[in-house]
């Protein structure tokens, strides 16, 4: 009875081993108090095929979820520009004239980029109001100047500031020539060509000035803010003082060729004669922190420099500002693609990419040019 016994058990296991395979289960027989149990689980070949489908499916997924976050972020930023060109169009209405890029805030003595003149516009009187209640003022001073959301693109994650510029043209010196002035707005322009040039007639631009049409001139795009890390050189935030202009003071005012060989000669860290701060104070008007010019191509691989010199100190120091008159300040950007935004006068925005033909990107940046084309 005993051997009969133990061969019915023994083909009870044999049994159980055939068919205990299920699935993707194996059963593995166990003796426990003279009683068989089974237990399931995967083999070392299933385990590592799941794994490798769970990686293929994250490779596909991940990147598809990242392009479509920067794609929503990128139509925001669209969306920003397309409000600072209504804000544009309601101040022309008012004024008659296009915002002035160093208007004069009468009591405080203080000059006002183009973007705080905006700010009523932008349902922001409040932070103009306390900047005209103030005797003097820096624009260092943040408590003045708190984030506006519109000004801030949100590819851009350097902390607050300014990320659309308003665009002074394709020469690289800020200022109009000498014979601009108030009885002749529209004097010799040896220097600045664009629609918010730096000069002392009182007032912006008209409508009229626009010979090349409102849908053919540039008015604003962006750059990317630098992050106030004085610990080393970032080419692509980060603005070099090279000190070119002594070398030729009148080839690098007005050259934009010539300065643009100078900012690509740059091919070491430069420290200490830069600046991190780039776009950091909106209510500044400067290369450095509010106006840019089409001296580059858009997200150009070339560092933005000045032709001036710059105390090491100064360069590292937060307050004050920096001011310098002429230079290479591209329009650039965290979008994928190497693509930045763009809006003309006409209140249009789009997207522009980095390989669009130099000579063409500089004539959209002026009042009157020679070549209009399409991107």
């Amino acid at each position: 009875m005993l051997k009969l016994a133990l061969d019915v058990e023994s083909r009870n296991v044999k049994r159980d081993l055939k068919i205990g395979y299920s699935g993707s289960q194996i059963a593995h027989p166990r003796f426990v108090g003279g009683a068989i149990q089974l237990r399931f689980g995967f083999t070392t070949l299933e385990l590592l095929t799941t794994i490798s489908i769970i990686s293929v499916i994250l490779s596909i997924t991940v990147p598809a979820v990242m392009m479509a976050r920067e794609s929503s972020r990128r139509t925001s930023c669209l969306n920003n520009l397309r409000q600072l060109g209504i804000a544009l169009q309601g101040f022309e209405a008012t004024h008659r004239y296009l915002p002035f890029a160093r208007e004069t805030i009468s009591k405080s003595n203080s000059r006002v980029s183009v973007q705080g003149q905006l700010l009523p516009y932008l349902e922001q009187s409040a932070i103009l109001q306390k900047l005209e209640s103030t005797k003097k003022w820096s624009p260092a001073d943040l408590g003045l100047q708190p984030p506006v959301p519109v000004f801030l693109c949100p590819s851009d994650s350097n902390g607050a500031g300014l990320n659309y510029r308003v665009c002074t043209g394709s020469s690289p010196m800020m200022w109009t020539g000498e014979s601009v002035t108030a009885s002749n707005p529209q004097g010799k322009r040896r220097g600045a060509n664009g629609a918010f040039p730096f000069h002392r007639i009182g007032r912006g631009e008209t409508i009229a000035m626009v010979k090349d049409g409102l849908s053919n001139t540039m008015a604003m795009s962006e750059r990317v803010r630098g992050n106030g890390n004085i610990d080393g050189f970032r080419p692509d935030t980060d603005i070099w003082f090279s000190g070119a202009m002594w070398l030729d003071p009148l080839l690098y005012a007005y050259d934009s060729d010539a300065v643009a060989r100078i900012c690509e000669s740059l091919k070491s860290d430069p420290s200490p004669y830069f600046s991190p701060y780039a776009g950091q104070f909106y209510l500044e008007d400067s290369y450095a922190n509010s106006a840019y010019n089409h001296v580059l191509p858009p997200n150009s691989l070339i560092v933005d420099c000045s032709m001036t010199e710059i105390n090491p100190d100064r360069a590292l120091r937060r307050d004050p500002p920096l001011m310098f008159p002429n230079g290479a300040m591209k329009a650039s950007s965290r979008h994928s693609g190497r693509v930045v935004n763009a809006l003309f006068l006409d209140g249009a925005a789009t997207v522009v990419h980095h390989d669009v033909e130099l000579s063409v990107w500089r004539d959209f940046a002026t009042l009157t040019s020679e070549l209009i084309s399409d991107f």
